[in-house]
């Protein structure tokens, strides 16, 4: 999700012309990372919206504890408390925050555990040819049987996706002791930068696309 007023005013006519009062909305966020704080704001434009989840994904190897040679390859999508699609599959969302994880039952059966269950999530990231590893604890909190959203997939809260997308990245996750890339160089992100043209040989707009592509705005500074 983008958080754009144009996207605003089409989700307010969504919201308006819906019979089921369900909206889904797709859009991108270049250059850096939809977060759960800007999910509350965005939200707030929207007054007559319940619950705003991003679709956000990935891809994780989920094994019973200290066996380190086995586990089942899932998909982990975000979720939030209240949760309508969760609902109709009769399980209870993990609460924001929380180590818990809810699995579709061929997903539970293929590794072998049920509803209260420990877990071990891997996650892997790789970076100039180097992989390395992370393993997480969750707790089952549910287990769902096959529907449209079946398959080997399962739920976590939106701030786990975080935490999970923050590591794939290279950067460390406190929460679960999970160190920085080694090696990793800081990235090349700042507040602002200063865009230096010849005279005149200003910005074309093909430029200035590839500027907005990146989500930056350019705003001239020096008199025309």
């Amino acid at each position: 999700l983008s958080c754009d007023l144009s996207l605003t005013r089409s989700m307010r006519m969504w919201s308006c012309a819906s019979e089921s009062g369900q909206v889904l909305a797709w859009s991108a966020q270049n250059g850096r990372m939809l977060e759960s704080r800007e999910l509350v704001g965005f939200g707030k434009e929207l007054p007559h919206v319940e619950l705003l989840v991003p679709e956000a994904y990935r891809p994780v190897l989920i094994r019973k504890p200290g066996v380190a040679d086995a586990g089942q390859e899932v998909t982990v999508y975000a979720t939030l408390p209240g949760d309508p699609m969760l609902a109709e599959l009769g399980v209870v969302s993990p609460s924001d925050g929380a180590s818990d994880i809810v699995l579709s039952k061929i997903t539970a059966e293929a590794i072998g555990v049920s509803n209260g269950d420990a877990v071990e999530v891997v996650l892997r990231r790789k970076n100039a040819g180097k992989v390395e590893a992370g393993v997480v604890p969750f707790t089952v909190s549910g287990v769902f049987a096959a529907s449209s959203a079946g398959g080997s997939v399962g739920y976590v809260s939106l701030s786990a996706i975080e935490d999970i997308e923050r590591f794939v990245r290279g950067n460390a996750v406190k929460r679960w002791a999970l160190p920085a890339f080694v090696g990793m160089s800081a990235a090349d992100r700042y507040a602002g930068y200063l865009v230096f043209c010849k005279k005149n040989d200003d910005l074309r707009p093909e430029d200035m696309k590839t500027l907005a592509d990146r989500a930056l705005d350019v705003m001239p500074v020096t008199a025309a």
